[in-house]
Formats: structure tokens, sequence, C-alpha cells
């Protein structure tokens, strides 16, 4: 069993590998990513913090955390969007014939990802549950989602509710899911269905994407972003090495 390479960042063990071979790694159950924001949310919701730290695979999905490591640690990691590992897994699915089912988002978005893999990956095969926009499920209501997943029987999990909701939900409802993967990947069923773009390459790989989500999407960023959480992640960075180095 292939053991992948974590670092710890400001109490998260932060997975800094390459994916391959991940699907295969029955270690390896829930996946999910932390940037700033995230992190900044985590301070005040310990529910959420502690669905972050149980995650078998957290991904540093952000430039914030990229350069908390080098500030604590001295060490490059590479930053590994949940688009990233959404894709990957996409391929890994080809190639093994997987079953696939996405939870959340809405049936529009969930109709065009399914025609849209239906097209581009003739061995995959899916299903889909658009749940009701709540901040928490009843337990009728989870029951039924529990079922629809359990009856469909995928290898791959991909929840898409945002953060922390997301994380929560798979945080109180994995051990009741008979999956080999789960991943919470957000805001990656708005891309893929085609209702928002990623940034250029370029961008992506010079760290600038958040830039490009500003001006593209600025109403959301600019109140996601108005106290500055990458500020606040560096400085919390600067000061746990300071800390070490009294040590």
């Amino acid at each position: 069993m292939t053991i992948y390479k974590r670092i710890r960042i400001l109490g998260f063990d932060i997975f800094c590998d390459e994916l391959t071979g991940l699907e295969t790694n029955n270690s390896i159950k829930t996946i999910s990513t932390i940037n700033a924001y995230s992190y900044e949310i985590s301070k005040n919701d310990r529910e959420f913090k502690q669905a972050l730290k149980d995650s078998d695979a957290l991904l540093p999905d952000g430039v914030g955390f990229v350069i908390a490591a080098r500030i604590i640690h001295k060490i490059r990691i590479k930053k590994i969007a949940g688009y990233d590992a959404f894709t990957y897994f996409l391929s890994a699915a080809e190639k093994n014939s997987s079953k696939l089912f996405f939870l959340g988002s809405t049936i529009q978005n969930l109709e065009r990802i399914k025609y849209k893999i239906n097209n581009n990956f003739k061995n995959i095969v899916l299903d889909y549950y658009a749940p009701p926009f709540t901040d928490e499920f009843d337990k009728n209501e989870n029951e039924v989602i529990l079922n629809k997943i359990s009856k469909f029987k995928p290898d791959i999990l991909f929840v898409g509710m945002t953060a922390p909701k997301q994380e929560k939900w798979v945080f109180n409802n994995k051990d009741k899911i008979q999956v080999q993967k789960i991943l919470c990947i957000g805001a990656v069923f708005d891309y893929y269905a085609g209702n928002k773009k990623r940034a250029p390459d370029f961008m992506i790989k010079l760290g600038l994407e958040w830039v490009y989500r500003l001006a593209t999407d600025s109403r959301h960023m600019i109140g996601r972003y108005k106290n500055s959480p990458i500020s606040k992640l560096l400085l919390d960075a600067i000061k746990e090495r300071i800390s070490m180095n009294k040590n």
C-alpha cells in the first residue's frame, strides 16, 4: 500500500503528493480540499474543522497553503484544486469502468454533467440527485439521499454542495455509504457543467486563479474575501514559524 506524503500546516495534515494511484488505495476513502476561506471558517465551526481533519486526504486547494508551507517548513508543495482531483478520478473511472454518483447542485447542472460524461467517457455509468437547498437536511430527506446512493451502488461519490455543508454531511454519513471514494468538490459541478469557466492554464500555474475568479465573479468573491482570509492565513503561518524558531 502506498504511503502518501503529508505536511502539518496550522493543525491540518495537508496532502502534498501526486494523485497517482489514489483510486486504488483502500486506506483513503474521503477526499476534501482546504483553502484560506475554508480555513478561516473552520476557526469558528468546530464540526467543520473536525470534518476537514477527518478527511483521509486533505488537498491544498489554494495558493495560501502553498505559501504557508514555504513559510512554516521552507518547502514547496503543489496546489491541487478540487477540479484537478475530479478530472483525475474521471480518467481513472473510465479506465476501470466505474459507477459514479453526483450529489448536489441543480437538476439542470446534473443533466449537463451526465450529457457531457456520456459523450466523453464510454465506460462510465452514472446517476445523480439534486437535494433541497437547505442548510441542513432533515432525517427523512437524509434517508432519501442515502437510499438513492445505496440503490445505485457507486464506486465513487462526488459531493458538490459547497463548504462547509458538504464536508459536514460526509463526516456524519460516510460510514453509512458503501463506496470506494467520496470527494467533496464544491463548485466543480458548476465548472464542469459549463456555468462557470476556470482561469487560463497560465494563471493557474502562476497561482493566480483567485484573481481570475475575482474578475469574473466579483459579487461572490468580494463577499467571500472581503476580510482577506489569505492574509489571515499567512499571518497565522508566520506566527507558527516564529513559535517554531523559539522552540
